[in-house]
This record gives C-alpha cells, sequence and structure tokens, in this order.
C-alpha cells in the first residue's frame, strides 16, 4: 500500500481511506488475487475480439456492395458473431 500512496502522492492512510470511500461508493471494486489473472485474461479476449471487428470493417470498408456482395454479407455475418461472444466474456467475467 505504501507504493500506491507513494505514486498518488498521498499518506497510506490518505490513501487506504480514499479506496474505501471509493469502494463505498462503487468507483472500486476490489479482487482477489486469485482472480485478478482470470479477470485479466478476459479483458485481454475483449481485446483480442474487438480488434477482429475492426479488422473487419477496415477490410469492408473498401468493398464495392454491389460487386462484393456475397463477402460484404460475410463479413456481416462474422461481426453478428463477435457482439454475443463479448455479451458472453463480460457476463462471465461480471459472476467473478
Amino acid at each position: 500500500m505504501k507504493i500506491a500512496a507513494a505514486r498518488d502522492d498521498m499518506s497510506p492512510r490518505a490513501f487506504a481511506a480514499s479506496v474505501a470511500v471509493d469502494v463505498a461508493e462503487g468507483r472500486l471494486v476490489l479482487v482477489p488475487l486469485d482472480r485478478r489473472e482470470l479477470l485479466a485474461e478476459f479483458v485481454a479476449v475483449r481485446i483480442a475480439i474487438n480488434r477482429i471487428g475492426s479488422a473487419l470493417e477496415a477490410i469492408a470498408a473498401p468493398l464495392d456492395p454491389g460487386r462484393d456482395a456475397e463477402l460484404l454479407q460475410h463479413i456481416d455475418d462474422l461481426r453478428a458473431r463477435l457482439t454475443p461472444a463479448v455479451r458472453r466474456i463480460e457476463a462471465a467475467a461480471d459472476t467473478l
């Protein structure tokens, strides 16, 4: 806690009080150490899925809807499948 307090230019007591208020007001959620790695993995997977969605948008942008309709449909189908995947990941993370 001393390191975190020093980082925020606070005394350890002031830092502890600040954290307690943040938790009480719902601005901060404390996570047990044994679950932090799991939560980090959820975050990494969500970021990866968002990057895939962005890559699909970049691929689709220059395509011609008339000439590339089939490919655009496949891209739209993939993006539609990503959205519920992100929601499932977020729901699983929320249960921790």
